[in-house]
């Protein structure tokens, strides 16, 4: 029994000291609009940018990551494991189809022979229809 009692307490013992690190500890918040304003609370969660801590009252408080300070998201983004990461590239919304095929298309005649495509002027179409087909 006397051996039963020590593995129990023992098992017991080291699940504590594996939970102590689970622990919620307080941080203080940062308002990013207002350096001033600030909270203690300990956190909870991140989803879809949507920060969850709990007050130190108990209660849960929600908000959006873009409203705390810098060093606040990179807090979280460390908790999610995530590297901080800059702001993407502006993406270019227009191609310049003529500028994008020049040189690639091609007709070919009844006799199989392909030539490069132009309209009599040398310039190429403003619009393309693309036809691919497989035959099986």
């Amino acid at each position: 029994m006397k051996y039963r009692l020590t593995t129990i307490l023992l098992v017991v013992g080291l699940f504590t000291l594996m939970a102590l690190p689970l622990q919620a500890q307080d941080r203080t918040w940062t308002s990013s609009a207002d350096p001033t304003r600030t909270f203690q609370a300990s956190y909870v969660k991140c989803e879809n940018d949507v920060v969850t801590v709990q007050l130190k009252s108990g209660s849960p408080l929600s908000f959006p990551l873009k409203t705390v300070s810098e060093a606040d998201r990179a807090f979280v983004r460390g908790r999610l494991g995530k590297a901080p990461t800059t702001p993407p590239a502006p993406v270019k919304t227009s191609l310049n189809l003529p500028e994008l095929f020049k040189d690639k298309l091609v007709t070919v005649d009844a006799d199989g022979k392909a030539k490069p495509f132009a309209y009599a002027d040398g310039r190429l179409p403003k619009y393309f229809l693309l036809y691919v087909s497989a035959y099986w």
